[in-house]
């Protein structure tokens, strides 16, 4: 979610960074550090911490319409199958000329009457 947090900033302090849209919350009409002062109520002593609380609840409900907008079309919103790292694949060392394994041998081992079996052997 820190991805939807610089969608719009405040364009003060505590929020004064770039957004990635351009917009802030002080260039909205009827938004001014005055107005955010006399709507502050007992729980945001400051006009500044009023708007954030705000922008915090906002950017909540988007995710969360976001999210059942995505399951409801039937889109995968996390992964359920975790992955696992089995191998690293070392491209700078040349295998070419030595003696170790290069995977699984496939031995035909003659079979007696109608079953046939397949032995491996690793090297």
């Amino acid at each position: 979610m820190d991805c939807l947090n610089n969608i719009v900033t405040l364009g003060l302090c505590p929020d004064a960074g770039e957004s990635t849209s351009g917009f802030t919350l002080l260039d909205a009409d009827g938004i001014s550090i005055k107005n955010l002062a006399e709507i502050a109520d007992d729980s945001n002593i400051k006009g500044v911490d009023l708007a954030m609380n705000k922008k915090s609840l906002s950017i909540k409900q988007f995710y969360n319409d976001f999210i059942a907008s995505l399951q409801a079309n039937k889109v995968m919103t996390n992964q359920s199958e975790e992955v696992y790292k089995a191998s690293e694949f070392v491209t700078n060392a040349n295998n070419g000329v030595s003696n170790e394994s290069r995977g699984v041998t496939l031995h035909r081992v003659r079979h007696k009457g109608n079953l046939i079996s397949i032995q491996l052997l690793f090297d």
